[in-house]
C-alpha cells in the first residue's frame, strides 16, 4: 500500500482528505508542537489485472497509483510553510 509520512504542526484540515481523529488531534495540539504522521491511500491496487506482467511492469503500475492517490495531500502539505509540514518520505508499497 502507499503511504508517505511526515509531520504536521498546527495546520487546517484538509478536507475529505483526513479522519475525524487527525482533525481532532491537531484541532487540539498546541501550534509549537509536531505531530508525525503516516498517511495510507485508500485505493486498491488491482491485483487480477496485474497477472502476467513482468515484476517491472507490477512495480511501475504501484508506483503510479500510489502518486496519482498522494497528489493531493502531498500538494497540499508542500503549499505550506515549511514551519508547518513538511514531507519526511513517500512510499508505493508498504507491506
Amino acid at each position: 500500500m502507499g503511504l508517505f509520512w511526515g509531520f504536521i504542526l498546527f495546520l487546517p484540515p484538509l478536507p475529505d482528505k483526513m479522519t475525524p481523529e487527525l482533525v481532532d488531534i491537531i484541532n487540539n495540539t498546541p501550534s509549537q508542537e509536531k505531530i508525525f504522521v503516516i498517511v495510507h491511500m485508500n485505493v486498491e491496487y488491482p491485483y487480477e489485472q496485474l497477472e502476467g506482467m513482468r515484476p517491472e511492469e507490477k512495480c511501475q503500475v504501484f508506483k503510479t497509483i500510489a502518486e496519482n492517490s498522494q497528489r493531493d495531500v502531498i500538494q497540499y502539505l508542500k503549499s505550506l510553510p515549511e514551519e508547518k509540514a513538511e514531507v519526511l518520505g513517500q512510499f508505493w508499497i508498504f507491506n
